[in-house]
């Protein structure tokens, strides 16, 4: 039987029609009186408590930060520049500690391996080191002890105190 015979034997459909948008509710017959609640965007108080929402609010600004902290430190590593301040600083702040003479020979090691991975990065990425009495050089070793205010303020201090500690061993 050929496809004609059998396209008779199909209901055709309904033509399609609009629906109508939450504003247009009240357009519509007998709804002219009847206010609707919530006829445009719903938010997250229509579904958890004040207190709840506050959390939610407080953890968003938390992780937003951490993602602006994370992609900050990535990019002082990713630059050349940015790397060669961190590597140098790591490798001053290595140096100066194994001169101390109070240190004891376990964090000896730990700063003699510092010193020589901080080393091997550098020559395997071919980058020359900063001395370590350049301004950028030490404002970071300052950074690296205890914490400062300004070095929590300055967004380019933050990233590279971050990428410090992550490429610190």
């Amino acid at each position: 039987m050929p496809l004609e015979q059998w396209a008779s034997y199909w209901s055709k459909p309904a033509p399609m029609q609009a629906k109508p948008s939450p504003t247009e509710f009240n357009d519509t017959p007998g709804m002219q009186n009847h206010n609707l609640p919530n006829t445009g965007r719903l938010t997250i108080d229509e579904f958890v408590s004040q207190q709840e929402a506050n959390k939610v609010s407080n953890m968003v600004g938390v992780l937003t930060a951490n993602l602006i902290s994370a992609a900050d430190t990535y990019q002082v590593i990713a630059s050349r520049d940015g790397e060669r301040v961190v590597l140098s600083a790591l490798l001053c702040q290595a140096q100066q500690r194994l001169q101390n003479t109070h240190v004891t020979r376990i964090d000896r090691m730990q700063l003699k391996t510092q010193q020589d991975r901080t080393q091997l990065q550098l020559v395997v990425l071919d980058i020359q080191p900063l001395a370590c009495n350049a301004p950028p050089v030490t404002q970071l070793l300052d950074c690296l002890g205890p914490p400062r205010l300004e070095c929590m303020t300055n967004h380019e201090l933050a990233a590279e105190v971050h990428a410090a500690r992550k490429l610190a061993p």
